[in-house]
This record gives structure tokens, C-alpha cells and sequence, in this order.
């Protein structure tokens, strides 16, 4: 197998992760955990009001969105606000430690542990 070959794996176990830091704090407090799910070349997940999907790559490290993402467009006022869409537009750098993935984009760190 060539290093190439290797570089576009997807290192991410079959698993949901919910959020526990974001940028180096406690997850947010929302209606529903905050979570990411990999399964099949599609992620999945909850910004902790609205449900989002869509396929995904791994390739040099980074995550990206292969046709967008999708989700639903429920009103939760007076809930924290994680612009999903605008995060993975960004192709986050993808790190996973044991049970630990880590997204960073720009000034944003998210940190999920699976279950």
C-alpha cells in the first residue's frame, strides 16, 4: 500500500462522539448533546438543537465535506449557536488520540470522545 493510499484513509473508528471542549472549554449546555457520528463515508450529528449529515474524506490530515452538509432547521432560542457548515467549510485538521477526535479550523479547537 502506497503512502498516498494511506494518507486518504479514514482513521475514524465507526463511533459517536459527543462534544466535551470547545477551544479549550467545558461543551456548551444545549437542548441535546452536541455530536458527531462516522459511519460509511457519511458523518452524521446534532449541533445540539438541529440534526446535520453528509459525506465525507480524510485526505492530508484534513476533513472534508464531499457535497456539503445538510440538516434540519428547527428554532432553539436561547441555545448556543455551533455553525457546523461554516466549521467544516473550513476543512478542519482531524486528530484522533484513543478514544479523543480533535477538529481544529483556524481559531476553533473541537474536542470529542467517543462512547
Amino acid at each position: 500500500m502506497t503512502n498516498s493510499a494511506l494518507a486518504t484513509r479514514p482513521v475514524i473508528s465507526a463511533a459517536t462522539y459527543p462534544l466535551t471542549r470547545l477551544n479549550g472549554q467545558p461543551a456548551p449546555q444545549t437542548l441535546r448533546p452536541v455530536t458527531l457520528s462516522f459511519r460509511d463515508g457519511r458523518l452524521g450529528g446534532s449541533d445540539g438543537c438541529n440534526n446535520v449529515g453528509g459525506a465525507y474524506t480524510v485526505q492530508g490530515g484534513r476533513i472534508t465535506l464531499t457535497g456539503g452538509l445538510v440538516g434540519t432547521k428547527m428554532a432553539c432560542p436561547d441555545q448556543p449557536t455551533l455553525d457546523f457548515q461554516t466549521f467544516f467549510e473550513q476543512r478542519p485538521t482531524l486528530s484522533v488520540q484513543g478514544s479523543t477526535l480533535t477538529l481544529r479550523a483556524a481559531e476553533d479547537t473541537w474536542e470529542f470522545q467517543a462512547r
